[in-house]
């Protein structure tokens, strides 16, 4: 069985477009979709005690291997169901736990909490395996299970509409290259969560244009425009891209809104295709934002920003804050100033945190929607 990422919770960054290439490939050649009925699917779940495992494993005909050791210590749960005339039993990764859970039709404390305390006992892993397991002797409608570098990554609903990732970047650099002919691939970050992949356009009008129009509002750096694109087979977001400018040392700022298609009912690549000639227009409704943004007076911009943190401080941690804010002035300025400076609360959390992409995405996707509040109100 050949892995391409080999730890569940590894990230890497891919920089040459030849890379990437390659990783789409081996996912088109590798991955694999199983659609049984969810009440034919069961869960068998394994304590994590080495002395018994091999007896464990034996007796519930679960293969000796490292992503059989992985998942008794991660979730505990194996995934069984019938599969080309014979019943397979696989290891589920945790990104498969809320998808696997939500087919059971169970949620809550109970189920899903893996760390006790003095006041809250764990629910042992052989009993959620037997509420996993009734609960999916109740839905008579198939699903659709993800196998990914040997183990389980998600079950998902039967009306999940599987949008191959390979198909939906081949669609998208064909559009993008009918406007900027330049553009090249800046990065991309893979993971079993997400995918994420950045272009940057090379388009000097494009970067030139909107390097004017961040110079007129105190930004004074020749910027590029570039075009990000994420995706989650696991059911953690939709397709979508999303306009971004990075400056001279390498900074990005997110701006403006996405276009996307989520991962259901009769959504296919062909709808993703649909949406992609709207890409760039996404850049000019961003700029008419920007531009109605640089000619919103701020009275303080320390103080603007403090009063956005401290209504929000799920998006922008006080710790981070704080350093954001003291290097602030307190002097006037303009509502692209606060954003800029909430952008930067955002970035240095993101790095603290390895640059994972799940909180990468989920954040500068939050952060976006702050283009279009009314920042003057926390002028105050």
């Amino acid at each position: 069985m050949e892995k391409y990422l080999k730890f569940d919770d590894q990230v890497t960054v891919l920089t040459k477009h030849k890379e990437l290439q390659q990783y789409l490939q081996f996912r088109k050649e590798n991955d694999v979709w199983v659609q049984p009925y969810i009440k034919e699917t069961t869960v068998v779940g394994i304590e994590d005690h080495p002395l018994f495992l091999s007896q464990y494993f034996l007796s519930n005909g679960i293969e000796l291997n490292d992503e059989s050791n992985e998942c008794v210590k991660d979730t505990g749960m194996f995934l069984t169901f019938p599969m080309n005339g014979e019943r397979k039993i696989y290891p589920t990764r945790h990104t498969a736990f809320t998808s696997i859970c939500q087919r059971a039709g169970l949620s809550g404390p109970t189920i899903s909490n893996f760390i006790g305390s003095a006041f809250k006992k764990v629910l042992p892993v052989t009993e959620k395996a037997s509420w996993l397991t009734r609960g999916f002797s109740l839905y008579m409608q198939k699903c659709k299970i993800l196998i990914r570098d040997g183990k389980i990554s998600a079950m998902m609903s039967n009306g999940y509409s599987i949008l191959p990732a390979d198909e939906l970047v081949g669609a998208l650099e064909k559009e993008l290259k009918k406007e900027h002919k330049d553009m090249k691939m800046l990065s991309a970050t893979i993971s079993h969560e997400y995918l994420n992949i950045e272009y940057l356009l090379n388009d000097k009008d494009a970067d030139s244009s909107f390097s004017l129009l961040l110079k007129d509002f105190g930004l004074d750096e020749n910027v590029k425009t570039g075009i990000g694109f994420a995706t989650s087979d696991v059911g953690l977001s939709r397709a979508y891209v999303y306009p971004f400018f990075m400056t001279e040392n390498g900074y990005k700022t997110r701006f403006g809104d996405s276009a996307g298609v989520e991962h259901e009912g009769k959504n296919s690549v062909d709808t993703f295709v649909q949406l992609l000639p709207r890409v760039d227009s996404l850049f000019k409704e961003a700029e008419n934002q920007i531009e109605k943004l640089g000619n919103t007076d701020i009275d303080s911009i320390s103080s603007t920003v403090r009063n956005i943190v401290d209504d929000n401080k799920s998006l922008f941690p006080k710790s981070f804050a704080e350093d954001v804010v003291a290097a602030l002035s307190s002097q006037p300025g303009t509502a692209i100033d606060v954003y800029l400076a909430l952008n930067e609360i955002v970035e240095n959390y993101i790095a603290s945190r390895g640059n994972d992409p799940t909180l990468a995405l989920t954040l500068k996707d939050r952060l976006s929607k702050y283009l279009y509040i009314n920042i003057k109100k926390y002028d105050c």
